[in-house]
């Protein structure tokens, strides 16, 4: 029931913020107008913790990890923190990825609608792959999970964004070619269009599947991220989806705003290497999850901060 209750609210919330607020009309909400939303959003997301710390305390859950309510709160917050955090990074790249294929402002709604869906679909079955390898490889799980995310930490520190850029050399892309004759036109903000007689996929629907494959890669961190936390199925899932239902809100305040934060890709280089670190030694060592918890918020702001104090400069 607790499950059926969840997904019904995630379902209500998705509704609300990708058709009621942001779906119906192709205008682009003012800066206040979204940075509104986002505190709501993020303030959701953290009120959630108190509903996992009844929840826990009160044992009605079936979970495979015995967890007290205490407990199972820090750990959604840490998750909750972490995957907030490394959505900032998935945001900035579908602001570049926007860019490049030159998106009018009428209709990166529409690619923020279906791309957030598609990221909530994703996340689900990913989380789902991960825990069937917690339950199936426990012992060697948490070793494949870290050298994804040191990895992933090293990729981000190696790689600059004009590294990035070249996205239409994506494969998704040239294997929709094979498939589809692609049209450089937009057609009112349509997916396919009919082209010298052919069905045709345009450039937004282009756009899409960019920004779709991309997520599959920022999932191969967010996911291993949170596992890092927690083994818990639901914590897993809730922290990791509350985490990305304010997404389209969010963009519009970050779109216009992240050249400001420079060192903030800094901080979650190191996030990702506390957290790889901390999967390897956890056999040995078990860092309190306060600690951790802690530890993320600390390099978050130490990354906002030292971009700000730079701005001044």
């Amino acid at each position: 029931m607790i499950w059926i209750a969840f997904l019904s609210l995630i379902a209500v919330l998705l509704f609300i913020d990708l058709y009621v607020l942001g779906h119906n009309t192709g205008d682009v909400p003012d800066i206040k107008t979204s940075i509104k939303q986002s505190l709501v959003w993020v303030a959701l997301g953290l009120l959630f913790s108190g509903v996992i710390f009844y929840v826990y305390s009160n044992h009605l859950l079936d979970t495979p990890v015995a967890t007290s309510g205490k407990e199972a709160g820090l750990q959604y917050l840490t998750g909750y923190i972490i995957e907030l955090a490394l959505s900032v990074d998935n945001l900035f790249v579908i602001a570049l990825i926007m860019s490049y294929f030159k998106v009018p402002d009428s209709y990166q709604y529409k690619i923020l609608f279906w791309g957030i869906l598609g990221v909530v679909i994703l996340r689900g079955l990913m989380i789902g792959v991960g825990f069937s390898l917690v339950t199936l490889i426990s012992d060697w799980v948490d070793y494949i999970f870290a050298a994804i995310l040191l990895f992933s930490a090293y990729k981000m520190a190696t790689t600059s964004d004009e590294d990035d850029l070249d996205f239409e050399n994506n494969g998704a892309i040239r294997l929709l070619s094979r498939i589809f004759p692609i049209t450089n036109k937009y057609e009112n903000g349509n997916f396919f269009t009919i082209e010298n007689g052919k069905k045709a996929a345009t450039t937004l629907f282009v756009t899409l599947l960019v920004v779709e494959t991309m997520d599959v890669l920022f999932a191969f961190d967010s996911v291993p991220a949170v596992f890092s936390v927690t083994k818990d199925p639901f914590l897993v899932f809730s922290s990791n989806i509350f985490a990305t239902i304010g997404l389209r809100a969010m963009y519009f305040v970050l779109a216009a705003s992240l050249q400001k934060f420079e060192y903030l890709d800094k901080a979650l280089i190191i996030i990702l290497v506390f957290i790889g670190v901390k999967m390897l030694i956890e056999h040995w060592y078990k860092i309190p999850i306060g600690v951790s918890l802690l530890i993320v918020v600390g390099l978050l702001v130490g990354g906002v901060v030292a971009s700000l104090l730079k701005k001044k400069e």
